[in-house]
């Protein structure tokens, strides 16, 4: 009986960039070992079953713990992604319970002062094989906790990095304005939000002349779209289930600009597409929930507007490139390297499963 690992984080719910880190996974490991996928049946978006790769595999909910009972369950990975602390904690302490390796990598850490007891935080994460957080910034916080030996560290990265593309994309999107609309709970919405949303949109179409191309990153952002009444402006194109197809868009399009979204920015590093970041969020609302993108924007050199204003401000001055080829290489030497911190704990365990 070949072993078999549990893959654990934000999936079933069709956010794409959750999706793309899921396929990669699946790819990297599905032919040593047989994937089992750990998710939220109840708030998993209707249908998803039949996506790839979950048609490819058994599927468990997050509160099925006996599954480390069984022998050749080798272990347990958890992420990538923006997971909050203590993600999926029930099978994390169960898997260790059992003496399986259980992995975190590509993931963030948030800042440790805005999070709680570091103390505690640290006794978590020593439950933990290895961990790889996904930023430079994460690693340093991983360092400062002093997660104890034998816990194997090693800087990580987001594993959307190594995903492909279809072949061929929408062809709506060719030498676009791609532009990404993150949906938002209406207290973390600026009071003039659609306002200088509108405004931003205008800019934007005078400046490059181009046409805009809405892009929804999760069902969330497609009803987002409708309650704004967006959709009925823009062309909306409505493939976020396929994150092989959304990078493909990138690919073609001309600009990427995400307002409040990560992975678009990834996605427009691995096809070499200009992209920025626009925070949506009011004053006050944002600091440790858009750390994540800080920490790459920086990493990857990408421009960062901390509001409308700072983009529309910024936009005809701004040096709209693509990620330079320094960083993609030490990009792929980092999930290579994070491949190997997984391959190395389970494979320890598929030898003594056997």
């Amino acid at each position: 009986m070949r072993p078999s690992i549990v893959l654990s984080g934000f999936f079933g719910r069709g956010n794409c960039g959750d999706e793309a880190i899921l396929q990669v996974q699946y790819e990297r490991l599905h032919r040593e070992f047989d994937i089992i996928i750990s998710l939220d049946h109840h708030d998993a978006y209707d249908g998803f079953w039949d996506w790839y790769p979950y048609n490819q595999c058994e599927l468990i909910h997050s509160s099925n713990l006996n599954v480390f009972a069984v022998k050749n369950v080798v272990g347990l990975h958890v992420g990538g992604g923006g997971l909050p602390w203590g993600f999926n904690g029930a099978q994390v302490v169960a898997a260790a319970s059992h003496s399986k390796s259980v992995v975190m990598t590509g993931v963030d850490l948030p800042p440790i002062d805005a999070s709680g007891s570091s103390a505690v935080q640290a006794k978590y994460l020593n439950l933990f094989s290895g961990i790889a957080p996904r930023t430079q910034q994460s690693w340093r916080r991983l360092q400062a906790l002093g997660v104890q030996s034998p816990v194997d560290t090693r800087p990580g990265i987001d594993w959307a990095y190594g995903l492909p593309c279809d072949d061929q994309a929408d062809r709506l999107a060719k030498d676009k304005t791609l532009v990404v609309l993150r949906e938002l709970p209406a207290k973390q919405l600026r009071a003039d939000y659609k306002a200088q949303l509108e405004s931003l949109l205008g800019d934007l179409k005078a400046h490059f002349e181009r046409d805009l191309v809405l892009l929804p990153f999760c069902p969330e952002d497609e009803r987002f779209l409708e309650q704004i009444n967006l959709n009925q402006d823009y062309v909306c194109l409505r493939h976020w289930w396929n994150p092989r197809q959304m990078q493909a868009i990138i690919r073609s399009a001309a600009l990427v600009v995400s307002i409040g979204r990560l992975h678009p920015l990834i996605m427009s590093q691995n096809v070499g597409t200009p992209a920025c970041y626009v925070e949506p969020r009011g004053g006050g609302t944002h600091g440790v929930v858009m750390s994540k993108v800080v920490d790459i924007t920086a990493e990857a050199h990408l421009p960062y507007f901390a509001s409308f204003e700072d983009a529309r401000q910024r936009l005809r001055t701004e040096n709209f490139k693509s990620c330079d080829s320094h960083s993609i290489l030490e990009f792929e030497h980092r999930l290579n390297d994070q491949l190997s911190l997984v391959l190395k704990h389970f494979s320890t365990q598929r030898i003594s499963a056997e």
